[in-house]
């Protein structure tokens, strides 16, 4: 069972004056036309940098000498420019697919593994925000040069990125999700991922890093996966991570 952490500072204001904690709500969420710059510094902390461990109310994170060894950008799009009648009909039709209706989709990597064996490209991430919360509905990518959406087995059942608002002092959050391949690709691949999501505010504060000063929260976002693969037909593999 591989169980990743994830430890996030998520903005809420672009400057750092306020003395009490700041809640995410869904305006504070990606729209269409945002473009979302990552970038990721050295695994070794300066020694002038505090310990990733520092939580609790009003802390101070200072993280200005950070030097960034790569970036990557997500932009993010109208639905409607998703190319393919399978998509749309997925992802951007209220009647017929109430469900996985999306209102955010942008280039990202699918579940799928690489080296999977299933040939695909262009991989989409289409997501939904509401007043309720922020969720990934599915994702899509090309076969055979059609659009191919991957959706999760129910509405229940779909990633939960973050329950609104978030803010320090909520209990941890948890949901649990299952995605799949679907069975147009079941002579080529199959692929399925069970995720369990854990999201836990445990401080709140003052972030600076190499571009600004923000006011935070900080959310510690621990992932538990199964995944299941098999390849052409033949018999699968299956691990957790």
């Amino acid at each position: 069972m591989h169980k990743l952490v994830l430890l996030s500072l998520t903005l809420a204001t672009a400057v750092a004056q306020a003395q009490t904690s700041p809640s995410i709500v869904l305006a504070d969420m990606p729209a269409v036309g945002d473009s979302l710059r990552l970038s990721q510094a050295a695994p070794v902390l300066p020694a002038s940098a505090p310990a990733l461990t520092l939580n609790g109310a009003n802390k101070t994170w200072n993280y200005a000498g950070l030097v960034a060894t790569s970036q990557r950008v997500a932009r993010y799009a109208n639905v409607s420019t998703a190319t393919g009648i399978l998509l749309q009909f997925t992802f951007n039709n209220a009647l017929f697919s109430p469900d996985t209706k999306a209102n955010l989709v942008a280039p990202e990597n699918t579940p799928i593994p690489t080296g999977a064996g299933i040939p695909i490209s262009d991989p989409l991430a289409f997501y939904n925000g509401i007043t309720a919360d922020y969720r990934s509905v599915g994702f899509a990518a090309t076969y055979m040069g059609t659009g191919v959406p991957v959706t999760y087995a129910t509405k229940a059942q779909q990633d939960i990125i973050y329950r609104f608002p978030v803010a320090y002092g909520n209990a941890p959050d948890v949901s649990n999700s299952l995605i799949s391949t679907p069975a147009a690709l079941a002579t080529t691949g199959f692929f399925s991922q069970r995720r369990q999501r854990t999201n836990q505010i445990d401080a709140w504060g003052t972030l600076t890093t190499p571009f600004g000063t923000y006011q935070t929260v900080r959310v510690v976002t621990k992932l538990i996966d199964h995944d299941s693969l098999a390849v052409g037909g033949t018999a699968g593999l299956s691990w957790s991570m």
